[in-house]
């Protein structure tokens, strides 16, 4: 098993092309990134330990929240309303 994130982008896609859509693109960040995704151990580091900001949003308008709620990670969404 290898330890690279996920980017969505499967065995047939170029994470990297997928990644740097999200981000550069969508103008989400790495915790953008890692609430859509569920990641709760990259988000819990990037807040407590890089003080990544919780309330920035992406070019559409998302908080790293709204975009967990957009995809469905409850456990995300749980994770960081107990932030506030």
């Amino acid at each position: 098993m290898d330890n690279q994130l996920d980017f969505g982008g499967g065995p047939d896609h170029d994470s990297d092309a997928v990644f740097h859509r999200f981000v550069l693109i969508a103008g989400c960040t790495a915790l953008h990134y890692a609430a859509a995704n569920g990641y709760i151990a990259v988000a819990r580091f990037l807040i407590q330990e890089a003080d990544a900001n919780t309330s920035i949003k992406s070019n559409k308008g998302y908080t790293p929240m709204q975009m967990a709620s957009r995809r469905a990670q409850r456990r995300m969404v749980n994770f960081l309303s107990d932030l506030y």
